[in-house]
């Protein structure tokens, strides 16, 4: 888990002060937001595209790692690629990806989703 990183060892791989705190302070944060949710109806919770599963889980969150895991965000995704095409002339490929994906639940850290796609060969 990234919680248990050592700092230093955070920082070569390039974070900032600010964000190793978050990082280690991110399970209690996690822990804390369950308990929040535990405060909301059902209905609100649905409106926040928790699952059944989630919802339930939170109902019954004891603080374990497992409960947590059940209780957690989840996201689907998938990527299609609907044109490609390559140009000998100029010797290059063009293709257009598509990229959906949908959240189940709220994320405790909210951040600009994005999404980078690697093209080798």
């Amino acid at each position: 888990m990234l919680a248990n990183t050592p700092s230093a060892q955070l920082e070569d791989s390039g974070f900032i002060f600010d964000e190793i705190a978050t990082i280690h302070n991110f399970p209690k944060e996690l822990d804390e937001y369950v308990r929040r949710m535990n405060t909301m109806d059902d209905n609100t919770l649905r409106e926040f595209q928790y699952t059944p599963s989630q919802i339930d889980a939170i109902r019954n969150y004891d603080g374990s790692d497992k409960a947590l895991s059940r209780a957690a965000t989840t996201v689907s995704t998938g990527l299609t690629i609907d044109y490609c095409t390559y140009n000998a002339s100029t010797n290059r490929t063009s293709s257009r990806v598509r990229f959906n994906f949908a959240w189940n639940g709220q994320l405790v850290i909210k951040l600009k989703d994005m999404m980078t796609v690697g093209w080798d060969g």
